[in-house]
């Protein structure tokens, strides 16, 4: 008999009570033998072992993974729940390795093979599939169930990973389709830098193709300035003659005269003889003055080096070698300077030579007008320089104006193309013009052109100065 006590602290404590009967000689209960046994430590292991198969029953029960218990062969023995369309009684009793599809069987067994071999977990990937076809992915864990130590069952845990089963697939779907799509925009990518290379290629060799043809461009312009520059001598050769006879007429006439002296016996002193001869030298100089100027604006057209100069001593050298031959042919040149000295960035000899184009070019207007019969007017050129102020900065003009036979209205917007030119074929190569607004431009200036025909035009060459 069990019984519960109280000890003298008023402690529950759990006593099993034995009782034995002491019979007399006619067999009857004549005494009674009784002892008490304390059982409160069993009873209290009894029920935290009762306690503790609850809990880990209803962990089991309740737990999401399917645990199964099989013995060393297969053969379930537990199972905490199945799958749909099972019982736990239809799967009690039967091989676990029925369950999983034949592609996957050897790897199950393989699994618990290794357990068994090991006595140390694994675990293992399988399919089943129910009677409709639907597919369900388990992920398991197999352990040893051990006995004196060897392996007599396993515990399997398995659990459904079919959700990111499907997960993985998808994404390794999703992937397999940016991997074709990554290739096929490489594939793209390669023809458009394929492409790309070509159209470099073609445009590199464009670019060395325009690179000649700007080259011999260039070539082709410094030669046509180099002729336009030749052709300009040509026609100051006349005044250059003019130039160069008045101190060679004076350094004969001096030398003549000396000689005249010596062989007449005269009595020159020493000072007029140092003063005969200084003016010899001295036009000496003037021709060699002259000589020098002609070569250096004779020289190759290429040589466009820019630095500061006076455009004033630039418009009195080119009208000192024209004076004389519109003198000649009877053209009254009237030249108007700015007082103030005016410097501009250019080169010196280009600019003199556009200012010889457009007095040559003045001279032909006048000569082509006086030619006709019933015009009486005087010839006349212009030459002005002044100074302005245009959007706040200075200015130099200069400014050629003729009275000659002007330009027609329906050519006046061609007189600046490469090669036209209303002069007979020898007079011009209709260049003169096209060199002249490329030469000021290439100073950072304007060249503007107003005629009326039968009346004159006027040449405008605007140029930024460098004075303050």
């Amino acid at each position: 008999l069990e019984h519960i006590h109280f000890d003298k602290y008023g402690n529950k404590r759990y006593v099993e009570i034995h009782g034995f009967p002491i019979l007399d000689d006619e067999n009857n209960v004549s005494q009674m033998i009784e002892y008490t046994l304390d059982i409160t430590k069993r009873r209290e292991a009894e029920e935290a072992l009762a306690e503790s198969e609850a809990k880990w029953r209803s962990l089991v029960e309740n737990s999401p993974d399917h645990i199964t218990l099989l013995d060393n062969s297969g053969k379930i023995l537990f199972i905490n729940h199945t799958v749909p369309g099972l019982t736990k009684e239809q799967v009690i009793g039967t091989s676990f390795f029925d369950y999983a599809l034949p592609e996957y069987r050897e790897i199950t067994k393989a699994c618990f093979d290794r357990v068994l071999r090991s006595s140390a977990p694994d675990k293992f990937e399988s399919i089943y599939q129910s009677e409709d076809g639907a597919r369900t992915y388990f992920e398991s864990h197999v352990g040893p169930v051990i006995k004196a130590g060897v392996v007599i069952g396993f515990t399997v845990s398995s659990r459904d990973v079919t959700e990111r089963q499907q997960m993985q697939e998808a994404l390794k779907r999703s992937h397999d389709d940016l991997q074709l799509r990554v290739d096929q925009r490489t594939r793209e990518l390669e023809e458009t830098n394929a492409a790309l290379r070509a159209e470099i290629i073609d445009h590199q060799q464009a670019e060395a193709a325009r690179a000649i043809a700007e080259r011999r461009l260039e070539e082709q312009r410094i030669i046509a300035m180099r002729s336009d520059r030749l052709r300009s001598l040509g026609e100051m050769a006349t005044g250059i003659a003019h130039e160069l006879n008045q101190p060679l007429v004076g350094v004969r006439g001096l030398a003549e005269h000396l000689l005249i002296g010596l062989d007449r016996g005269w009595d020159v002193s020493e000072d007029k003889l140092r003063e005969k001869l200084s003016l010899i030298i001295e036009q000496a100089d003037r021709m060699s003055h002259i000589i020098d100027h002609v070569r250096l604006f004779a020289r190759s057209a290429d040589k466009q080096e820019m630095h500061r100069i006076r455009v004033n001593e630039v418009v009195l050298s080119a009208l000192e070698l024209l004076k004389s031959q519109l003198q000649a042919r009877a053209i009254l040149l009237e030249s108007t300077l700015c007082p103030a000295d005016c410097h501009v960035l250019a080169n010196p000899f280009s600019l003199e030579e556009v200012i010889l184009n457009l007095l040559i070019n003045a001279r032909d207007a006048v000569e082509a007008r006086i030619s006709h019969k019933d015009e009486t007017a005087q010839a006349r050129i212009e030459l002005k320089t002044r100074l302005e102020q245009k959007d706040k900065k200075r200015v130099i003009k200069i400014e050629i104006t003729d009275n000659g036979m002007g330009i027609k209205r329906e050519i006046l917007t061609k007189v600046f193309d490469p090669f036209f030119t209303t002069k007979e074929p020898d007079r011009g190569t209709g260049l003169g013009l096209t060199i002249a607004k490329s030469i000021i431009e290439q100073f950072g200036g304007i060249l503007k052109l107003k005629s009326v025909y039968r009346h004159g035009t006027t040449v405008t060459i605007t140029l930024p100065t460098l004075d303050e």
